[in-house]
């Protein structure tokens, strides 16, 4: 298993910039920005974002959402028909 949580996106997406995705061989990561912690995981239906103050990772989120792969396809498929 690879070290890297997340590895870098060369691929092109048309009209979006992707900087890193989750690599396959893991099921979460966690990203510092500025004092907080955001812990990115992969679900079997999606994905789940959680938000902790800094140090405090163990503790109650700030804040958390999630989405499902099945709706997002759906916005995708619904998006491709209105071109």
């Amino acid at each position: 298993m690879s070290n890297n949580a997340l590895i870098p996106d060369p691929s092109n997406h048309p009209g979006v910039v992707v900087d890193y995705k989750l690599n396959p061989e893991h099921g979460s990561a966690w990203i510092e920005i500025g004092n907080i912690s955001v812990h990115v995981t992969r679900t079997d239906e999606g994905v789940v974002v959680d938000l902790y103050a800094k140090g405090m990772e163990m503790e109650t989120d700030l804040a958390s959402c999630y989405a499902f792969e099945e709706e997002a396809q759906q916005m995708i498929e619904e998006a491709k028909e209105q071109k």
